[in-house]
């Protein structure tokens, strides 16, 4: 049975992050003598954090899951807090039923309005396609149609691939150094596909990578040696010393017919691959987002 799901990664869970944030910080509070024994005040803090009113509901998460507020001994002892008079097991269950209803429903409301609020904050301006922006969009397109962007490919001259991904697409940049100057051979980019979404960004990394050299460029790259500059550091080790799952060794031994040492290139340094890694979450008009790829074949 073929399964299509992924593991269960809490790094893509905002939620849990955000916990584990705040319970982090919450341990930096402690004194130094306290924070050698971390582990045995754990279980205070996380109470601490579950009977505090939370900012965007306005209730505790111990509220909204037991319909009343947490009572300590020190409460019982000293009379705060007292708990409601039961007459049934029926009554009870009645009361918590419109206690939880109550407050989910204000819950809801203070969420909505705190939604409402941030998305002020943050509202980006409306982008307008106007005739300046029409003549800029003809320019690039006209530029990076003809040389000296783009060049004829030279197997006499050294070669290199840059590449790089997104949460949306992958990105390749195919460039020759001709007259002592890297010259663009051909620009490539793909959206990724429904299961795709779901990799980490280390692994879309290794996609990029993959799909650039044994996809996309192996009629150029089958039996030369060239240069591939990614802007994920780890992805330099992928040959060497990482550990890898069923996906990326089978990805490995389709790289390994290639003879291509990876290099590390910042982020700033690979805008061209970043920026085609992205076109497909371009929010401009469709003339502008249809520039995909653009080739010179000798």
């Amino acid at each position: 049975m073929k399964s299509r799901t992924t593991p269960y990664r809490p790094m893509g869970n905002g939620m849990v992050e955000r916990f584990n944030k705040t319970l982090l910080n919450m341990i930096g509070a402690l004194t130094d003598k306290q924070k050698k024994d971390w582990k045995s005040h754990v279980q205070t803090l996380t109470h601490a954090y579950n009977a505090a009113a939370h900012e965007s509901t306005g209730f505790s998460p111990f509220f909204l899951m037991f319909g009343s507020h947490p009572r300590l001994a020190i409460d019982a002892f000293l009379g705060l807090n007292p708990a409601e008079e039961r007459k049934s097991h029926q009554d009870y269950a009645n009361r918590l039923q419109e206690k939880l209803q109550n407050a989910y429903k204000k819950a809801g409301e203070e969420a909505l309005k705190k939604g409402k609020k941030n998305k002020k904050a943050h509202k980006k301006p409306e982008f307008k396609w106007t005739e300046n922006q029409q003549r800029a969009f003809e320019e690039i397109r006209e530029k990076l149609s003809k040389p000296p962007v783009l060049a004829y490919f030279d197997y006499s001259l050294p070669f290199q691939l840059h590449t790089d991904a997104s949460t949306t697409g992958l990105g390749a940049v195919f460039y020759q150094k001709q007259g002592g100057v890297d010259r663009v051979v051909s620009y490539a980019s793909r959206g990724l596909v429904e299961s795709e979404r779901n990799y980490p960004a280390h692994k879309l990394e290794f996609l990029a990578l993959k799909w650039a050299i044994t996809e996309k460029f192996h009629d150029y790259l089958y039996g030369s040696s060239f240069e591939v500059y990614t802007d994920n550091n780890p992805l330099t080790y992928i040959f060497s010393t990482a550990k890898l799952d069923a996906t990326g060794q089978r990805w490995i031994a389709a790289l390994s017919n290639y003879n291509c040492p990876l290099k590390y290139r910042s982020g700033k340094k690979n805008i061209y691959a970043d920026g085609l890694s992205r076109k497909h979450e371009c929010i401009m008009p469709p003339q502008l987002c249809s520039l995909t790829s653009l080739r010179l074949y000798v």
